[in-house]
This record gives structure tokens, sequence and C-alpha cells, in this order.
């Protein structure tokens, strides 16, 4: 692993670029979700899109969230990636997802969150190391 300082970017980003076309690897980054969706449903059928990178159900845009794939020297499909900024609205990350966790359900098809079970609250709670665990 190498840290990089937040003003190297430019020398990360070319460093990476590097390694990626030393292996034939194609990365192609984007912020139009629908063009995700097509290449997922084309290209990774089994995968769903996750709700919270589903732009029917989000507000995403360039300034908000972007996607990645990665594609071997024959055009395979090898890596997926999204990712988005969440307005936390001063909470912390832990109490945002504890009250929001709905929002941000496992991408399982005809997953029925209205039979679920969970309620965002954990009913038992178990401390490993620096792991804290819930569930």
């Amino acid at each position: 692993m190498t840290l990089q300082p937040r003003n190297d970017s430019a020398q990360f980003i070319a460093t990476s670029r590097d390694i990626l076309w030393e292996n034939d690897i194609d990365v192609t980054i984007g912020t139009n979700f629908d063009e995700y969706q097509e290449i997922l449903d084309r290209d990774q059928p089994a995968q769903a899109m996750g709700a919270p990178f589903n732009p029917e159900l989000q507000n995403l845009n360039p300034g908000n969230a972007f996607w990645l794939t990665g594609r071997d020297i024959d055009g395979r499909l090898m890596h997926t990636q999204a990712a988005r900024l969440i307005d936390l609205r001063q909470e912390t990350l832990a109490d945002y997802m504890q009250h929001k966790f709905r929002e941000f359900p496992p991408a399982i098809p005809d997953l029925d969150l209205d039979r679920s079970a969970v309620s965002g609250q954990p009913r038992r709670k178990a401390h490993h190391g620096s792991r804290d665990l819930s569930w």
C-alpha cells in the first residue's frame, strides 16, 4: 500500500494509469447511471443495481456520484464500482445509517422490505478487538 499526499494527486493518477496499462486493463469512469445500469444488465446480469445508485430513486449527478468499470484485454468486465456523496446533515455516519438503513438494502432480487424483521435497531452486540458487530 502506498500513501499519497493530498497535493500529489496528479502523480497518483499517472502511476495508477501506468499500472493499469501495463496489465492491459481498460478503466472507464462515468457519471451517467443509466449507462452504468446498461453495462450491468448486459455484462453482469446477476448483479442488480443497488438502490443507492438507482437513478430512478436517487438524485445522482456529476457533482455527487460516479461509477467505474474495468475490462480485461478481451473486453470482459472484471470490475465494477460506484461511489456517491451523502449529505449527513450534521449527523455521524452511524446515526445516519441507523435511521436510513432501508435506503441502503442489499441488491437482492425480490427483497421484500415490508416483510423484513430488520428494524435498524440491533438486538445483539459483540465487540471483538477494534470491531463492533450488531445483529
